[in-house]
């Protein structure tokens, strides 16, 4: 997917785009009352998609079907974050709303594109947390640093996704028989279906990485601050232990204090070998998440050659 830098002059993003906004427009779109997803209604908020555009329909799409993906799929016939995904940014878009194959392969080409740009952001903030860090704490480039990673984000949510809708005639409502009628499945062996799974597994593997990453980030705290107290119990310790005189009561003090810091160091190693399963755990969920790219960058492979020899073939019979 080809992206286009917006230009520095363009403004900031119209209103249009909050989070409730989109998440609105959504639930206009996949009713539950509905037997097939409808145009919204709402007009556009822009002429072209950008990141931000579609980081949130993203978000909308996914918290639907985390409440009612089941219930979406009865009506609608698989329905999933990709197709709903191509649906909701066509519509945001302006477009008339699109047939399934077209919002599934516009949705396809999506996907991807949120976690890239939360990785961006990161990496711009933590390169300007790296910086700032080396610097006094009255260091005037300290502000700068910090506006620079602002507007560094802000410019990645303004970045142009190029992206080509065909012009489509809205969907004609299905008539009402009182039944609720499901589009045929997919077949479980197809490309597109597997294409699907893969997509799925692999935004599972992103977000076991993000909690196997929480937990270690909290290990790693509670190691810092119980290291920090063994620290100062010892110094306790030593204190006590340089006293010129040394009387009977100073002697059961310190051997009191010396239970105290043997006992918080044998915590502290409980700590750290959580810490130790934390880590191991975060580098599974790691290696998980590469065998799902991997496996999903090939099926996009096999997708491209089998577009290749239908080009192809095409050609040959022409």
């Amino acid at each position: 997917m080809e992206r286009v830098e917006a230009s520095e002059a363009a403004g900031p993003p119209p209103a249009a785009l909050a989070v409730a906004m989109m998440a609105e427009r959504a639930s206009a779109m996949f009713s539950l009352d509905a037997t097939c997803p409808v145009a919204s209604g709402m007009p556009k908020v822009a002429e072209k998609a950008t990141m931000e555009l579609v980081s949130l329909a993203f978000g909308a799409v996914g918290k639907l079907c985390d409440q009612h993906g089941k219930a979406l799929s009865q009506a609608f016939g698989n329905f999933d974050r990709v197709v709903g995904l191509g649906w909701l940014v066509a519509d945001a878009l302006g477009c008339p709303l699109v047939p399934r194959d077209t919002a599934y392969a516009v949705g396809l080409k999506l996907r991807k594109l949120p976690g890239e740009l939360k990785a961006d952001q990161l990496a711009a903030r933590k390169a300007a947390s790296r910086a700032i860090s080396k610097l006094t704490a009255d260091n005037p480039k300290r502000q700068e640093l910090k506006q620079a990673a602002a507007d560094e984000q802000a410019r990645l949510l303004r970045v142009e996704v190029d992206l080509e809708l065909p012009s489509a005639q809205p969907a004609a409502r299905a008539s009402s028989t009182g039944k609720r009628k499901s589009a045929a499945p997919m077949p479980p062996d197809s490309l597109a279906a597997r294409q699907a799974a893969a997509a799925d597994t692999n935004l599972a593997a992103q977000k076991a990485v993000s909690r196997a990453e929480r937990v270690l980030e909290s290990a790693g705290k509670a190691v810092d601050a119980h290291e920090r107290r063994v620290g100062r119990l010892w110094h306790r310790v030593e204190l006590l232990s340089e006293l010129p005189r040394r009387s009977f009561k100073q002697l059961q003090q310190c051997s009191r204090r010396l239970r105290v810091y043997e006992k918080a160091r044998n915590t502290l190693h409980t700590m750290e070998l959580r810490q130790r399963d934390a880590m191991i755990a975060y580098l599974e969920a790691q290696l998980e998440l590469r065998d799902a790219w991997m496996d999903e960058k090939d099926l996009d492979m096999e997708q491209y050659m089998a577009e290749m020899d239908a080009v192809y073939a095409s050609g040959s019979e022409a």
